[in-house]
């Protein structure tokens, strides 16, 4: 029992996407974000506005160039842990099996520690208004079937090098606007992102011991290669451009994976090599609207700086409830080198803190955010923990 634990546990390492029929949407870990409720579209002042938004890069008057270096993440059902205690210790110890209840609990916990998948970005740096984000990312994710006289898990893994080259500008000057008071921003994102992906549904306990023993060959492996192109706006109103509404919309034209299966996994080789098509899987538009409004400085040393924001995602998706497409927060600078962050995330507490060293090229993130994996609010919580470093220059 304890190997069968330990099994488990690792089928969550570097756990982050989410398990979905159709192809996920490609993943940037952005803790400023989980820390502020979520918020993206509009808080468009650092290294990841380019990702945020394709008219971002155009509203960021400075020069960026960011790697992201290393990243912890733990998550999981924190709040019911002490409740299912004596459970998951009888069940390490070996006194009775695992059933449905504490199989589905454990099922949620993931932990994501050392360097963080590859991350750079050029903004402002490229002529002719165009920039460039490079990265590489891992997603696990696996979920636990209960009720079922045998629990079986589903584990869906997929790695993304994606390269997105952006570019945008502020158009309101063409359009007559009144440059102290309206600012229009406009951009495109195209998206080449080659994908390996590997999953399995209902994997049972014996099929989870012979992937502890290293036995891969039941398990789905397929690779793609997709395109695809985002576009976005934001205008910017009032002196020193303090509120900004943005909407975006993103693999408008549905991002198209052409799955390649392998034909034998005997190497890294044999995955990247030619195999049999297996169909085609799509990345489904997504139109998003948010705001956000830079209130300034409420008490100096104390409260400066405050932004507050709120985005509505993924507002034509009929398939998700419209209470879990909300996400709200703020942030604010306390001493000068903190920053301080709240907010709402699906109905959920979050918060986080940003230390901004400014003698060094370094960010620190810190954030604390719950998110649903249910169909509902309330359905099924997961906590997540995170720290992420930044070299920034």
């Amino acid at each position: 029992m304890k190997k069968l634990l330990l099994i488990i546990i690792a089928a969550m390492i570097l756990s982050d996407g989410l398990f979905a029929l159709d192809a996920p949407q490609i993943s940037i870990q952005n803790l400023r974000q989980k820390g502020m409720g979520g918020v993206r579209l509009s808080v468009l002042d650092d290294q990841y506005s380019i990702m945020n938004n394709p008219a971002g890069p155009a509203k960021k008057e400075k020069k960026w160039v960011s790697i992201i270096q290393a990243q912890a993440t733990v998550s999981g059902d924190f709040f019911d842990l002490f409740d299912n205690r004596e459970k998951i210790i009888n069940a390490a110890t070996g006194d009775h099996d695992i059933d449905n209840e504490t199989w589905n609990f454990l099922s949620r916990f993931k932990l994501s520690v050392g360097t963080t998948p590859l991350y750079i970005t050029l903004l402002n740096i490229l002529p002719l208004g165009f920039n460039l984000a490079i990265f590489d990312s891992l997603n696990v994710r696996a979920k636990a079937n209960p009720d079922v006289p045998i629990p079986t898990l589903d584990f869906l893994a997929y790695n993304d090098t994606a390269a997105v080259l952006n570019f945008s500008t502020e158009i309101g000057r063409y359009l007559g606007l009144n440059k102290d008071m309206f600012a229009l921003y406009v951009g495109a994102n195209a998206k080449l992102i080659h994908r390996i992906q590997l999953g399995r549904e209902n994997m049972d306990i014996f099929y989870l011991v012979n992937l502890g023993g290293g036995n891969f060959s039941e398990l789905d492996v397929r690779r793609a290669l997709a395109f695809g192109m985002d576009i976005g706006a934001t205008l910017a109103l009032f002196e020193n451009r303090a509120l900004a509404l943005s909407l975006t919309l993103n693999d408008f034209f549905r991002t198209k994976f052409s799955w390649i299966k392998p034909a034998s996994l005997n190497s890294v080789g044999d995955i990247l090599g030619e195999g049999e098509d297996t169909g085609k899987a799509y990345i489904n538009p997504s139109l998003c609207i948010g705001a956000a409004w830079k209130v300034g400085t409420i008490l100096p040393w104390v409260m400066e700086g405050l932004i507050l924001s709120a985005d509505i995602r993924d507002i034509f998706d009929y398939d998700i409830v419209p209470f879990l497409k909300i996400y709200a927060g703020f942030e604010f600078a306390l001493l000068k080198v903190l920053r301080i962050r709240g907010g709402i995330y699906q109905g959920y507490l979050c918060g986080g803190v940003g230390i901004d060293i400014p003698i060094l090229p370094l960010e620190i993130d810190a954030a604390y955010w719950g998110e649903e994996l249910g169909r509902y609010p309330g359905s099924q919580r997961l906590d997540n923990f995170g720290v992420t470093l930044n070299i920034v220059f």
